[in-house]
């Protein structure tokens, strides 16, 4: 009996050994598959649809601040995201949306909306050519882009200090005669000049220092347009830079009666030696009216103050000077090198104007003459070659503007018809010698 009974307990007793030994393995590799599942999981990457207002946001960027990882959104606007904790914090943003950031406990299932970013832009007024001066002012104070230059006549000597006066004109100068003005980094052929209504210049123009606003009567401009930006489109490729409206006194007409008034003034400079008279008469009457114009400027060689703050008692001086005796050019000391010689040139302009009433509009007729001296170009007269002066001659020769407008202005069926036709002939030269020799 005892022995029957020790026999089945050593068979009992290695059944359940042997179950235990199977049961391990297979504990062993449920743990080893539920760690290979939870590293998959790591690795998973949630797809999101970035939209606003139903419309997909294209190449949205959407970025996990904690962990530092970023996505961006393919053409549909699904961006594939890595699994994020639910700590981590989400931010998307896309240009011309609201950036929109995700805290934790708002973490979308696979949406994520975009509100646009909406931008106010203000009124925009465009116009090219002259307006009232009432509609100039307001439009000046709403953009810096356009703006109206007035300036007291007293208090200028060329059009290009009625340039600098807009703040936003800077001008190149490198002789005393140089009127050309520079626009957004732009100038010459890229810089339209006009003048009332009548374009000054074009493309085909030269691409170097363009001195034609020098051509224009500081004395008679009533008004200064300068326009940048976009607005400039109107003109033109010619206006790739922008424009600069040179708007001259009109005639205009008497409410009854006939009436005539006139100006007179001069002024001198100290710094050139220069002197300028103008003057103009206006008769006006209730169907027509006349405007004559005549300005003289003369200007004598630039002088440079004496004192100097850097402390090179040098800088700036003219110690030679050039001068053609008996066919031979000689140069010669400068009794006051602080003159700085050739500089000086003188200028007339001329104006008449008239203007008739007609039915439901009016005509007017604008004649412009310029003509100048020779304008010495100062700043080559600093070249140097073989110890001496490479030029002895260097001018831009007389400039000649000759304008000839009408413009009949009808206001028909309600609108206001503009009607221009005009003729210029511009002359200009360059007087070249070099030192020592005789041909130009």
């Amino acid at each position: 009996m005892m022995p029957w009974r020790n026999g089945v307990l050593a068979c009992l007793l290695g059944a359940m050994f042997s179950g235990l030994c199977a049961q391990q393995p297979a504990a062993d590799s449920t743990s080893k598959r539920a760690a290979s599942q939870a590293k998959t999981s790591s690795n998973v990457v949630n797809q999101v649809a970035v939209q606003s207002n139903g419309l997909p946001v294209p190449f949205a960027t959407v970025f996990n601040i904690n962990t530092g990882q970023a996505a961006v959104a393919n053409a549909e606007g699904i961006a594939a995201v890595p699994v994020w904790g639910v700590n981590d914090t989400l931010r998307i943003q896309s240009m011309g949306y609201e950036t929109v950031t995700l805290v934790p406990g708002t973490m979308p299932l696979n949406l994520i909306e975009l509100p646009q970013s909406m931008v106010e832009i203000e009124e925009v007024v465009v116009q090219s050519h002259a307006v009232a001066a009432g509609a100039m002012t307001r439009m000046s104070t709403a953009s810096l882009d356009r703006m109206a230059v007035k300036m007291p006549v007293l208090t200028v000597e060329t059009t290009g200090e009625l340039l600098q006066g807009s703040g936003q004109v800077h001008l190149q100068m490198s002789q005393q005669g140089g009127v050309s003005p520079v626009l957004r980094g732009f100038e010459a052929n890229r810089v339209l000049l006009v003048v009332d209504g009548v374009r000054m210049n074009n493309a085909i123009y030269r691409s170097g220092h363009l001195q034609n606003a020098g051509s224009v009567d500081p004395f008679a401009v009533s008004q200064t347009q300068v326009i940048m930006g976009p607005s400039s489109v109107l003109y033109g490729s010619d206006a790739l830079g922008g424009v600069v409206h040179f708007v001259t006194r009109q005639p205009g007409f008497s409410p009854s009666g006939l009436e005539v008034d006139g100006k007179v003034l001069g002024q001198g400079s100290t710094v050139n030696g220069g002197w300028a008279g103008h003057g103009h008469v206006s008769v006006k009457a209730p169907k027509w009216g006349a405007l004559t114009s005549v300005s003289r400027r003369a200007f004598g060689e630039l002088r440079m103050g004496t004192w100097r703050a850097h402390g090179d008692s040098t800088w700036g001086r003219v110690p030679w000077l050039v001068e053609r005796i008996e066919g031979r050019d000689t140069l010669f000391a400068n009794p006051d090198p602080n003159v700085q010689s050739p500089t000086g040139y003188d200028q007339w302009d001329v104006q008449q104007r008239f203007g008739s009433k007609v039915p439901r509009g009016y005509v007017a007729v604008n004649v412009q003459h310029s003509t100048t001296s020779n304008v010495p170009r100062f700043d080559v007269f600093n070249d140097v070659a073989w110890g001496v002066r490479k030029w002895a001659e260097w001018s831009y020769g007389p400039q000649k503007r000759t304008l000839f407008a009408t413009n009949l202005v009808q206001g028909i069926r309600g609108a206001v018809w503009l009607t221009m036709a005009s003729y210029q002939a511009v002359e200009e030269s360059r007087i070249k010698r070099r030192f020592g020799q005789d041909d130009r």
